[in-house]
């Protein structure tokens, strides 16, 4: 492991770069003691505001202090995102602080719902595309399909009659789809890859589908 202390004197704009490279192997150490400076910098004012925050809301230094390791974990995520040429300030220290607060509310309403079991989301993160249906696999999908065996001889037949990208895109909707809520951008952007086609291409490949599982059910007498 590398000292982050070595890391404390660096510019900011410096340490994001090494941060950036954190999927690299050969810069994985580097980039994490980058961000454990990072961190140090920017925990104090950050925290003080969360602070203030959260007491004028009903929460206590404690919700302020997890907020905070959120709002920092948050950033380490999706770090590519940030671009100091769209902040209102040409100072790299206020940029990223004004960027590291913005996070920080949308966190913030995210525990504060969190807390009351508001809009928990569903999705654990671990997502993974659907190739084949399982015989106890019960399917999900705004039709309400049923489990019956009839009503899975139909789906069945339907899918043979398509590729496997169809099959694929379809049971990963069918399993991961819930209303009031987006699929996650990892099993997406994995779809994308892996089946190797643009999002709007997978959506039309859903639609054909969900046509052709219908048109089943109607011959079947199920509709």
């Amino acid at each position: 492991m590398i000292d982050w202390k070595i890391y404390s004197e660096r510019d900011t704009s410096e340490l994001i770069e090494l941060i950036k490279r954190r999927g690299q192997d050969s810069h994985r150490n580097e980039a994490l003691a980058a961000f454990h400076a990072f961190c140090f910098r920017f925990t104090s004012a950050l925290t003080k505001e969360s602070e203030i925050i959260c007491n004028k809301n009903g929460l206590n230094k404690e919700d302020a202090v997890e907020i905070v390791q959120r709002t920092f974990k948050r950033f380490l995520k999706y770090c590519k995102n940030f671009d100091i040429t769209k902040s209102s300030s040409t100072n790299p220290d206020t940029a990223v602080l004004l960027y590291l607060n913005k996070i920080a509310r949308n966190v913030r309403v995210d525990y504060y719902n969190e807390k009351l079991g508001i809009n928990i989301s569903p999705y654990s993160g671990k997502e993974a595309i659907i190739y084949e249906l399982p015989n106890e696999y019960k399917l999900i999908h705004s039709e309400k399909i049923t489990n019956s065996p009839s009503h899975s001889d139909a789906v069945q037949k339907a899918l043979s009659k398509l590729s496997n990208k169809h099959k694929a895109i379809y049971l990963t909707y069918s399993a991961y789809q819930f209303n009031g809520y987006k699929m996650p951008r990892k099993l997406l952007a994995e779809m994308r890859e892996k089946l190797d086609l643009k999002q709007s291409t997978i959506q039309a490949y859903k639609k054909e589908t969900v046509d052709k599982i219908n048109e089943y059910l109607e011959l079947y007498g199920l509709k």
